[in-house]
């Protein structure tokens, strides 16, 4: 401005020296006039730039004086977020599952690392990157990359002691645009493999990636937190300037249904077994009929010959099988068919089936039994030896309504009430959709695909006396005051009447016996099972012809004590390509037997019978003496199937109380065998709709 006021005077005063050249000579006081006239203009333009300058600097100074303040301030503050530790997840008796661990992540601010040459140097051996990789990220540019996640304290300590000031800064900046956030760990205390697919997994930045991490993230997750603070060039906080610290919040606690140990057992044993049938994979899973509760649930994946790699336990990344994986369940899936044919009166457990040939064909598609059936058979033994001839039969008595509502009813086409990622929800067609194959395939557990868990959930429902249990794997929720808020399982609706699950029961006790019977593997020493087999092949192609010598899948499923059903479990393993021989009893059987010992004994389930004196192998410790379970004579009666008089089976009121006590066939001190004739008769009479037993 003083510039400005300097040129104006020399300029009047070199037009007031210069000759004025006119036409017209102007006298001395014309001259003086026209001078100060000029610089009267020239000091009005300077007093209005002075103006316009004054009040432009009282707007910077005094208007917007913080604003230019704090805009200072945000280029020399620096902030650092704080990550919320999730909520740790708890077994059943308050064992840590997963939880979040400290650790320290190395973090680079590029623009004010000096000498980016000889810090890369310094660096590379302690972090265990490559000089070059790490010279990359020092040129960078942008404010801000990783150069280590989550480590060890002593790589911090070690690359603190590089620089001496570092130990005056722990928060923020050090070595010159090299600092430490905390950042923590999600570590599994366990072994890092225990349960994994069911817990999921986190990334390094917190987010929750699968399993239950995933569907309850927002109660695990937490809040952030973050440190202010104000720094020099060298990303040195600056001493008696201000600093805020907002904590982060974290996040609330889960309990689970699983049993940390029974898991641990049930994964060893899954992987051995899987391991020693050459099987592709294999699942587990146990659970509380009294409750729903999940106390285990495993997933293995077979040895990889190419690899070099032996069978092992799913990791956090894989498939939680039981609930997100869905496959052809084969004759496991009878119980429907004949618990559907009890209910409607169509038979009862000792009703005699004539007619029972060696296959029976429909558009093309042939089914036929694993073994020449004899032509009449009872239903008890139709299902103990698993005739799908036998049972196609049983499910023409009920017809394509009757066989789809209770398909629907025990829970198929829908998922479970465990709230988990990517639950399939199985594949099971409309009634009116249905081809007439399909009155010879669903019976036997063709046509249609249901997960694991859906199969095990049918089981539990007959061994609930008809009510559908809801499995659970959540049991409770504990926030940061400490207040635990249990997850109640909603009431399941009744599916069949108890006198028609208890017939079911007795049924399958039946399978759990020597040959013919198909289970006889699965029996625990000095308990009743009831259970059943399942041998599925997998379709490879389209055509009628494309089951054969396709992949098998082995299924046993079954509860026990069979007089009071306490627990139930299901086991799968995926047969080879082209197996022979990989059935659900030879495969599977034993393996239920080992996880079913184990779980009766961890819970103190006193043994019911003993008519071998086979309990004698289920003693010594609790986790490591039923190594050697029980494969050989299967617990139950050695003798034929037991029969008991053919009646209707007994109709509840609609809204019979769920304590209503029924007399269990299993406790029946005589029974007698009828024939066919009788059988016939007796149903006719029961029922004008049923059709004659063939």
């Amino acid at each position: 401005m003083t510039a400005l006021v300097v040129a104006a005077s020399s300029y009047v005063a070199d037009r007031a020296t210069q000759p004025v050249v006119t036409t017209k000579r102007l006298s001395a006081n014309q001259i003086h006039l026209q001078t100060r006239k000029r610089l009267l203009w020239f000091l009005g333009v300077a007093v209005f730039v002075f103006a316009v300058a004054g009040a432009k600097m009282i707007y910077l100074q005094v208007v917007q004086r913080d604003r230019f303040i704090a805009y200072s301030i945000t280029q020399r503050e620096h902030t650092t977020l704080l990550a919320a530790d999730r909520g740790t997840i708890f077994d059943r008796n308050g064992i840590d599952l997963a939880l979040s661990a400290p650790s320290n992540t190395i973090v680079v601010d590029p623009t004010l690392v000096k000498d980016k040459g000889r810090t890369a140097s310094l660096l590379a051996p302690i972090i265990g990157l490559p000089r070059r990789e790490i010279l990359t990220r020092l040129k960078a540019k942008n404010h801000f990359q990783y150069l280590a996640r989550q480590v060890d304290t002593s790589v911090v300590e070690k690359v603190k002691a590089l620089d001496p000031e570092a130990s005056k800064n722990k928060d923020l900046y050090s070595l010159g645009g090299i600092y430490f956030v905390n950042e923590p760990k999600r570590v599994n205390p366990s072994g890092g493999s225990l349960a994994a697919p069911v817990l999921g997994s986190v990334n390094l930045e917190g987010a929750a990636l699968s399993g239950l991490e995933a569907s309850n993230d927002s109660i695990l997750k937490g809040k952030r937190g973050r440190i202010s603070a104000q720094t020099d060039s060298r990303g040195r906080e600056i001493p008696r300037t201000s600093r805020s610290v907002v904590p982060a919040k974290r996040g609330d606690d889960l309990v689970l249904t699983i049993d940390q140990s029974l898991q641990y057992e049930v994964e060893r044993r899954l992987v051995d077994r899987v391991a020693a049938a050459g099987a592709i994979g294999g699942l587990v899973v146990v659970a509380d009929i009294t409750n729903g509760d999940i106390l285990a649930m495993a997933s293995a994946v077979g040895a990889d010959a190419a690899k070099g790699e032996p069978a092992r336990v799913a990791n956090g990344l894989e498939q939680n099988r039981p609930l997100t994986w869905t496959y052809t369940p084969g004759s496991v899936n009878k119980i429907v068919t004949f618990a559907g044919a009890i209910e409607r009166g169509k038979i009862n457990s000792d009703s005699v089936i004539d007619g029972i040939t060696n296959s029976v064909t429909d558009s093309g598609y042939t089914i036929t039994d694993d073994h020449v059936m004899p032509s009449a058979m009872s239903a008890t033994e139709i299902l103990a030896q698993s005739s799908n001839v036998g049972t196609t039969k049983v499910a023409g008595m009920l017809g394509k309504q009757g066989l789809s509502h209770f398909l629907t009813a025990f829970g198929y086409g829908v998922t479970t009430s465990i709230d988990f990622p990517a639950q399939s929800s199985g594949i099971l067609a409309a009634s009116k959709d249905w081809r007439s194959i399909d009155m010879l395939t669903k019976p036997i557990g063709y046509g249609l695909a249901a997960t694991p868990m859906q199969v095990l959930n049918a089981y539990m429902t007959i061994a609930n006396g008809g009510k559908i249990v809801h499995p659970r794997l959540v049991a409770a929720r504990i926030d940061s005051q400490g207040v635990r808020h249990p997850n109640v399982s909603r009431p399941g609706g009744r599916v069949v009447s108890r006198a028609t699950a208890s017939a079911v029961t007795e049924m399958l006790t039946h399978v759990v016996a020597p040959s013919p019977a198909t289970g006889g593997s699965a029996a625990v020493p000095g308990y009743t099972v009831a259970g059943k087999t399942g041998t599925a092949r997998q379709k490879t192609g389209d055509g009628a012809d494309t089951f054969a010598l396709a992949k098998l899948e082995a299924t046993f499923v079954g509860f026990a004590p069979a007089e009071n059903p306490r627990f139930a479990a299901i086991v799968v393993l995926d047969g080879q390509a082209g197996n022979v021989g990989f059935y659900g009893g030879s495969e599977s059987g034993p393996l239920f037997s080992q996880v079913m010992a184990q779980t009766l004994r961890l819970n103190g389930v006193a043994p019911t019978r003993d008519p071998q004196g086979l309990s004698q192998a289920v003693t010594g410790p609790l986790l490591s003496g039923i190594a050697a379970a029980p494969t050989g004579p299967a617990v139950g009666p050695p003798s034929a199937p037991v029969k008991a008089p053919v009646k209707a089976p007994a109709k509840e009121p609609v809204n019979a109380s769920d304590s209503k006590t029924v007399k269990s066939t299993l406790q029946r001190p005589k029974h007698r065998r009828v024939s066919s004739r009788r059988a016939a008769s007796a149903n006719r009479a029961r029922s004008t709709q049923s059709k004659p037993l063939l």
